[in-house]
């Protein structure tokens, strides 16, 4: 196996992205992504809907974020999705004008509430100690049965 790293391609490679995410943390289970990218109901089509959504929310958050800078290894052989990063590049203080986060992903209910409080206790240790220039390496994923 031949593995390359490339840049995202912001035009494409979003939905193998998030169904690579959602995959990569299903077995062993790990809770914690589901603060991110919930499934909204049990059955096949509930679990496409939300890697469709994951997929729309990873694009929107990574054109609106100009610190964010997505990468992915891809099997050169097969052209097979190997894995992704998202690296924050921090020139300042990101935390200077912080908001609690906030989940909209969520239903307008106690889970949303839940979720933001979840975030929060997630996010609040980095506002104490990443408060200069820096780089995050923020999310790594791989799962190499991911098709581009």
């Amino acid at each position: 196996m031949s593995l390359k790293l490339q840049d995202i391609d912001t035009s494409v490679d979003f939905p193998a992205l998030a169904r690579c995410m959602i995959e990569s943390y299903e077995e062993p289970d790990q809770p914690l992504i589901q603060l991110w990218f919930p499934i909204h109901g049990n059955d096949h089509e509930a679990r496409e809907e939300s890697i469709r959504e994951a997929a729309d929310r990873l694009k929107r958050w990574h054109n609106e974020d100009p610190t964010s800078s997505w990468q992915k290894i891809v099997d050169e052989k097969t052209g097979r999705f190997a894995g992704g990063a998202l690296w924050s590049i921090y020139n300042e203080n990101p935390f200077s004008n912080h908001k609690p986060p906030q989940a909209p992903w969520f239903p307008n209910d106690g889970s949303r509430e839940y979720a933001e409080q979840a975030l929060m206790t997630h996010v609040t240790p980095r506002t104490r100690y990443a408060r200069r220039a820096h780089v995050c390496k923020c999310r790594r994923h791989s799962a190499s049965s991911i098709a581009m």
